[in-house]
């Protein structure tokens, strides 16, 4: 499964076996223009349903607006108390000692899975 983007870099896209049951979350959308975005909700006939994130963000763009962006996703998932995952490139320097880096960081390990 995948969606057109804007752009001719990067993307974002999630191959799901033709027996599982699966529906795109749209409303999980990040609303990012540096960054592509695809989400997931997979269905399990013995398990609660699983939500995958795949994420593409583009280098050198405004880390600030994505962190936010991201950080209202997580916390959205966690109000509805999903399990999830977030996989992708994205494209930050977290070795960086930028103030935006850290922001990051501190932003991730801040918003802690309530599922």
């Amino acid at each position: 499964m995948g969606k057109g983007f804007s752009s001719n870099a990067g993307g974002a896209a999630l191959y799901i076996r033709s027996e599982l049951m699966f529906r795109e979350r749209p409303d999980l959308n990040l609303d990012d223009d540096d960054a592509e975005d695809l989400w997931v909700e997979l269905f399990s006939p013995f398990k609660e349903s699983i939500i995958v994130g795949i994420i593409y963000f583009h280098p050198n763009n405004n880390v600030n607006e994505f962190r936010k962006n991201l950080e209202n996703a997580i916390i959205s998932l966690n109000n509805q108390r999903q399990t999830f995952y977030i996989i992708g490139d994205f494209n930050i320097n977290l070795l960086s000692d930028s103030r935006l880096t850290h922001a990051y960081l501190n932003s991730l390990t801040s918003l802690e899975s309530t599922a």
